[in-house]
């Protein structure tokens, strides 16, 4: 049980609370105005016969005009728009309004106050009644009980004593002891209501928060879900030409007598490379992603940075005859604070994004200023085709490539990723600027420490670029693949093997694939498998329907991830158009949970195979799927 003088003390009040509080207060105040004048109507009943009509008139006049002022005070509260200042303003309005109405029953009880016993008791009545129901309804706010209540009942104490008598004492007393028990009870109902506020408000928080949980549990399982797919997607994409590469080497029943092991082997070994590449960068991204990448931050000079970083990549920028340009030599620059192996790793991903995506005799520039006074922004400039807005949200996601051709571009897609995690955990900011068809600028800004410094010489050599870097090979030019490739037919080799196996004969298939490998690999399964019938490969989607539309094929076997258009809305596409809606269509992804299955089922696909390939099922679906009389 608290003290009673605790309940009187004052106590600290969160804003929210309060506001709760006045809502309170506000919402049970039309109950007690019009109380009020109902209470001083009967008064002036009972006192008709005893007062002058005219003074009580008077009287109960100005107390309804005073109420019919507060009620629509009060309606006029609730169409407001309830800041916390203009709360706080209706709130002393509210308790000054009250306040004149307690003078109001001052008036009453100096003017109209008999010595009648009787109505000396039915005035006590009244005035009590009026603190009764004051102290339900005021007691959100006790202030406005005390100004509203306290004025009429110390002067109906003070009426009782002036009457010289032993019962009107008693009374006095009484009246006295009713409003400390009252006030008490006010404060203690205040106290109550103030609790059931504030745990109201921590309910709706938990909620809040809760909900807030739950909802970032449902984006992180997505999240998870979504890269869990990508990633399988990846490493299915090299796997697809390793493992279809060794099944034509290690079954003699797929080998042709134009099958050369000696040209086979490479392309398993690079894919094996690419797929322990992608391996490492899909552990590094996790590593980063976790905070468990320790950096060595310590005092770097940029200038040195960008000379080593630029020095590793010239020989891929030479073999595409791409400008490369320092425009930091020679510029007085601050040192900043970062990681310095992992600073040239973001250096080397962003230049070497940049000369995958700038055409041959295009410009790349690398330049750096101060920010603000306490960071550097170093940015990498390139008159490629630039980045559409709408894949801006997908430029640093894992795995994600924007733009509809991108199948001749090497890498993986994670070099982006792990260059913002880096530039995070050294306490800075990785972003781009980019309109199509001009190029695009990424930039990524570190603290600086110290004065700025004139730039100096390396002092030594710049260290190999990790596997994960994305750096791609610099002697080579990488080859760009054209939009549409052509195998045709091919008639000096048979297919020798088990009568399990029944090669498409006399087929004329059109496959879409973004991925060059499994498109060369497609290409040695039908000349080696099926050289009576004709293969044609189309990059993307859009190239394949158009093919679609002006060639008339067999089967179409069609890959799911495809960049630009998918598969599913390829092969939407294909069932609308007259000339394409009768053609098979065979999906084949690297995609292999359950529910890409029956999505593919589901969005009209014959059948759907998935990456590895297998060469026995892959003729088996084609042979189910393709025309008899073709």
């Amino acid at each position: 049980m608290p003290r009673i003088a605790d309940l009187f003390r004052p106590q600290p009040m969160d804003d929210r609370v309060r506001d709760d509080l006045i809502v309170l207060l506000f919402r049970n105040a039309p109950l007690a105005i019009t109380g009020n004048f109902g209470v001083g109507l009967i008064t002036v009943l009972v006192l008709s016969s005893q007062i002058d009509h005219r003074s009580l008139g008077i009287w109960i006049g100005v107390l309804g005009l005073s109420t019919i002022i507060r009620l629509y005070y009060i309606w006029k509260y609730w169409g407001d728009r309830l800041t916390p200042e203009r709360k706080k303003s209706w709130l002393q309005q509210h308790t000054a309004m009250a306040g004149a109405s307690a003078l109001l029953w001052c008036v009453a009880l100096v003017l109209f106050f008999t010595e009648s016993l009787a109505y000396q008791v039915m005035f006590a009545l009244a005035i009590g009644g009026l603190t009764a129901a004051a102290a339900a309804s005021y007691g959100p706010w006790p202030k406005v009980f005390f100004i509203f209540t306290l004025p009429p009942l110390i002067t109906l104490v003070v009426q009782f004593l002036m009457q010289d008598s032993d019962v009107s004492s008693g009374v006095a007393f009484m009246v006295a002891l009713f409003t400390v028990l009252v006030s008490v009870m006010v404060m203690t109902v205040h106290k109550y209501l103030r609790r059931m506020v504030e745990l109201g408000i921590e309910r709706n928080n938990l909620i809040e928060h809760l909900a807030h949980a739950k909802t970032e549990a449902e984006r992180a399982s997505r999240a998870k879900d979504d890269l869990l797919s990508r990633v399988s997607h990846e490493l299915r994409t090299p796997m697809n030409a390793i493992l279809g590469y060794t099944q034509l080497l290690v079954n003699p029943e797929y080998c042709g007598p134009n099958m050369d092991p000696k040209s086979v082997a490479p392309k398993i070994l690079d894919a094996g490379q690419h797929l322990i590449g992608l391996i490492d960068e899909i552990m590094e991204l996790t590593r980063a992603n976790a905070g468990e990448v320790t950096m060595a931050i310590e005092r770097l000079e940029p200038a040195a940075c960008i000379e080593a970083s630029i020095g590793l990549i010239q020989p891929a920028a030479d073999a595409r005859s791409i400008n490369l340009e320092n425009r930091v030599d020679g510029k007085p620059l601050p040192p900043i604070r970062g990681d310095g192996t992992r600073l040239k790793e973001v250096l080397l991903n962003l230049l070497s994004n940049a000369v995958k995506f700038t055409d041959e005799g295009g410009t790349i520039s690398v330049d750096a200023s101060p920010i603000d006074g306490n960071r550097l922004r170093i940015s990498v400039a390139d008159t490629g085709p630039g980045i559409a807005e709408d894949d801006y949200e997908m430029v640093f996601e894992p795995f994600a490539r924007a733009g509809k051709s991108t199948e001749s571009i090497e890498g993986t897609g994670i070099g982006l990723t792990i260059s913002k995690q880096y530039v995070k955990l050294m306490g800075g900011e990785i972003g781009f600027d980019s309109t199509e068809g001009k190029g695009a600028t990424f930039w990524f800004e570190l603290p600086t420490d110290g004065p700025v410094r004139q730039p100096a010489q390396p002092a030594i050599e710049p260290p190999p670029a990790p596997a994960s870097s994305g750096l791609p090979r610099p002697a080579p030019t990488p080859e760009q693949s054209p939009q549409v490739e052509t195998k045709r037919k091919s008639n000096n080799s048979s297919v020798s093997g088990t009568s399990d196996v029944h090669p498409p004969e006399g087929l004329r298939v059109l496959y879409v694939e973004d991925d060059k490998d499994n498109r060369n690999l497609m290409e040695a399964i039908f000349t080696h498998l099926a050289p009576a019938s004709e293969l044609v490969c189309a990059v993307n989607a859009e190239d394949g329907l158009e093919l679609a539309n002006t060639v008339k094929f067999d089967v179409i076997l069609m890959d799911i991830n495809l960049p630009g258009m998918d598969g599913f809305e390829a092969v939407e596409h294909l069932r609308q158009s007259p000339a394409t809606a009768d053609i098979p269509v065979i999906a084949i992804s690297a995609a292999a949970a359950p529910q890409d299955r029956r999505r593919a089922m589901t969005e009209k696909f014959n059948d759907y195979l998935t990456k590895p390939v297998n060469v026995e099922l892959l003729f088996r679906s084609i042979d189910a799927a393709a025309p008899k009389n073709a």
